[in-house]
Parts: C-alpha cells; structure tokens; sequence
C-alpha cells in the first residue's frame, strides 16, 4: 500500500540518491515543494519510496521531475497511477521530463506517461554531469 503526502523538505534527506545533494539547496526544495503539485510516496513502514513534482517553467510549461528511491519498482503501479493522474490534470500545455540517459526503465515510463522523446542526448545535463534525453508531453 502507498501513501502520497505533499512533498516536505526533510523528505529528500531520506531518499539514497545523493546525487542531487547540491542541487537541492532550501531555495529549491522550497520551489519544489510547494502546493499540489508535488508529493512524498512512502510504503507501509513509512520509508520513503520517491519524491516527485511538476515545476512551473512559465505559464503553459512547466518540468516533471521524480527521484525513486528502494522499494519504488515494489509500488510502480500506485505511483504510476498518481503520476498520471497529476499530469492528465494539470493546466500546462507543455510539460517536460528529462530522463538520464542510461536509465532505461526511466526512458519506459516516460513513454508510458504519453512523454515523447525530443532530443537525442543532451551532455552533461544533471548536477553530477550525467547525459539526459528530452521527453514532452504537449496538449
């Protein structure tokens, strides 16, 4: 059984993808926290299995963002579902997920989630110099 709560700062402390560290500063785990748009999805046992959000760009654009954390392929379908969901409702025109490059199941469920892929690979894109690609979703 999973649980979503919205998002709180001390939520990324128990994710194991350190990875983000510095790129987490106050000023965006406050960003990214805020409202509706983003969630903590924790197990039974309350660990914490992913945090995830939508981070308005610009009016009509805005950026999906998920970190997984162990346990998360355990609740894919909830999470999945919740995913979705969040996205079939929001009021952006254009939304964009970048996905690592060599994270295959990641690639998957973008597509999924009705992402289609943009770009071939863009270097050095996240905070510890790991390729991504470019999904979109565009209504």
């Amino acid at each position: 059984m999973i649980h979503v709560s919205n998002l709180k700062p001390e939520d990324f402390l128990q994710l194991n993808d350190s990875r983000f560290g510095e790129f987490f500063t106050e000023e965006m785990i406050s960003r990214v926290s805020r409202g509706p748009t983003a969630g903590t999805f924790t197990n039974e046992k309350g660990e914490v299995v992913m945090c995830a959000g939508i981070i308005e760009i610009w009016p009509g654009r805005a950026e999906c963002w998920a970190i997984p954390n162990k346990g998360f392929a355990k609740e894919f379908t909830a999470i999945h579902r919740w995913v979705r969901d969040l996205l079939d409702a929001a009021p952006f025109n254009r939304i964009e997920a970048a996905v690592e490059a060599s994270f295959e199941n990641g690639h998957r469920w973008a597509n999924m989630l009705g992402f289609e892929k943009e770009s071939d690979t863009m270097r050095q894109y996240f905070p510890d110099g790991a390729d991504a690609v470019l999904y979109a979703r565009v209504k």
